[in-house]
């Protein structure tokens, strides 16, 4: 089940409906999203939200409650999910360490599968012009990889696991919310450095994990 929440009341705005699966059991006439556990959702724009459940993406718009597209079978599930800016790419990361790649509007489902390890993805996200696809991993590490190409450009490591990133200031940095409960900023230069960058800033928030986060930039 999926719903959609209103941060500054608390109140419930919707709940995405499959009507295909509330035909049948054992979800008949329920709301149900997907037919196994959602593991990932992301944002694009004000009506576009995607879901990634036991092996499948959904692709949801505002306004109707029903699935707009289901893309196809991945090969494992997918554990953290992005969208482009632009719309036009999608990413979904594993828990092998694998990353699948596709653009959102071709008439196949043919995604590009992009690996560089076997450990598992925690955050993926685009840069604001949509060119590259930042990757962190539960060991630390995190890669940048050139979606033209379909190869990594930059390795480097962060001083704990991301659990989830998002750029700020018109794309001038990056932040992103850390296992040892740090919020952490980097700048985003311009061209990709050949060493690996120490953070900008950082702010400690909790002593427990930070799994999520969210960003407004102007």
């Amino acid at each position: 089940r999926v719903e959609i929440w209103e941060v500054g009341t608390g109140r419930v705005l919707a709940a995405l409906r499959d009507p295909e699966l509330a035909k049948s059991a054992p979800w008949k006439d329920q709301v149900v999203a997907d037919r196994d556990a959602v593991m990932s959702i992301d944002f694009h724009g004000e009506d576009l939200i995607a879901t990634g459940g036991f092996r499948t993406v959904r692709l949801w718009r505002r306004g109707g409650v029903e699935v707009r597209r289901e893309f196809g079978a991945l090969p494992e599930p997918a554990s953290v999910l992005a969208v482009s800016g632009d719309g036009r790419w999608m990413a979904a990361g594993d828990a092998k360490g694998a990353i699948h790649l596709w653009l959102r509007e071709a008439e196949k489902f043919e995604p590009v599968l992009l690996k560089d390890g076997d450990v598992a993805i925690t955050a993926v996200g685009f840069s604001p012009d949509g060119s590259l696809l930042i990757a962190a991993a539960h060991d630390s590490s995190v890669r940048v990889w050139s979606v033209a190409e379909r190869t990594v450009i930059y390795r480097g490591a962060a001083p704990a696991r991301i659990g989830a990133f998002s750029f700020i200031k018109s794309g001038a940095e990056i932040v992103a919310a850390c296992e040892d409960g740090f919020v952490r900023v980097w700048n985003w230069p311009a061209e990709i450095p050949a060493q690996p960058q120490a953070p900008a800033r950082e702010f400690k928030l909790q002593d427990q994990p930070l799994s999520a986060l969210g960003a407004v930039s102007p």
